[in-house]
């Protein structure tokens, strides 16, 4: 029995004089260099967005992007697949892409007369 008090007591004994020699060299408790801030904040300080940054022309726009109809056609999982599926063979297939790039279509476009025709209360009422 004296042997095993014997053993428990140098154990401890080392375990003590271990936890001793890491406290003194700075390993014993844990600390953590991770803590605290490293160099300056790196912060956002841009002007706030005001009520003259944001510029609607046509309030009719506005108007239909919150109307029922354009919430439907958004929500509509038949709409989405004919547009996404539709107009993106229509624009590689059927040739809509090449007018992109077209100098004449291109010109008539930029022309002063198809923007007014465009444009005409006429003729959106018509559309």
């Amino acid at each position: 029995m004296a042997v095993n008090k014997n053993l428990i007591l140098g154990g401890l004994g080392v375990v003590a004089a271990g936890l001793a020699i890491a406290a003194l060299t700075g390993k014993f408790p844990v600390r953590n260099e991770t803590s605290g801030t490293i160099g300056a904040a790196n912060r956002d300080i841009t002007r706030q967005i005001s009520a003259n940054d944001v510029q609607i022309d046509d309030a009719s726009v506005q108007a239909f992007l919150q109307s029922d109809t354009f919430h439907q056609m958004q929500t509509n999982p038949d709409f989405r697949r004919a547009v996404t599926e539709g107009l993106g063979k229509a624009v590689t297939e059927g040739g809509l892409g090449r007018y992109a790039t077209d100098r004449g279509f291109q010109k008539l476009v930029s022309d002063e007369g198809f923007q007014k025709l465009v444009t005409d209360a006429g003729v959106q009422k018509s559309i």
